[in-house]
């Protein structure tokens, strides 16, 4: 059976339906549990190793509205879509900063049965060459030191590391 090939679309945050932004809103959702799931890893090994300890969300539960709001107007959305029922299979979110010279990944994600396709190569692809076309230096983003497989993607795709960030959850 042959692989199909999802179709991909920069796409202004206007052009997006109802049923796209539920959508985005459950693959949000999906980034949530994976980033729940790394940070109760975490948790789980600090109370091993110095007693009880609370993490905080940083995905908070969002609504719709919410959902939309983080995907400014001015910054660049993209989508593939299954190329027979046209339902969004994935997105990546592009924060420009022209003041700043240099554009930041808000969100990527692929759902699942997706994965393995080369769809997070072909985001990070033409959000890159977007970048580049709008005078930008550089795009970065943020992964989790646990995501192996996405420090993987990244590096084959000439991203290096710059920064160490450091936390401390006072909570």
């Amino acid at each position: 059976m042959a692989r199909k090939i999802c179709k991909f679309y920069v796409v202004p945050k206007s052009k997006l339906s109802s049923d796209d932004w539920r959508e985005l809103g459950f693959m949000m959702k999906e980034l949530q549990n994976q980033e729940r799931s790394w940070l109760d890893d975490i948790e789980e090994k600090q109370q091993q190793a110095r007693g009880v300890f609370r993490i905080g969300t940083i995905w908070p539960k969002m609504t719709l509205k919410e959902i939309k709001d983080c995907f400014k107007s001015d910054n660049l959305i993209i989508v593939a879509r299954d190329p027979d029922d046209q339902k969004i299979i994935g997105f990546c979110a592009v924060e420009k900063k022209p003041s700043l010279g240099w554009a930041t990944c808000d969100g990527l994600f692929v759902k699942k049965e997706w994965r393995g396709r080369g769809t997070a190569s072909t985001f990070l692809e033409i959000a890159l060459e977007k970048v580049k076309h709008d005078g930008l230096d550089s795009l970065d983003l943020r992964v989790s030191i646990k995501n192996k497989a996405a420090q993987a993607l990244y590096k084959k795709l000439g991203f290096s590391r710059t920064a160490y960030q450091m936390e401390k959850w006072v909570a």
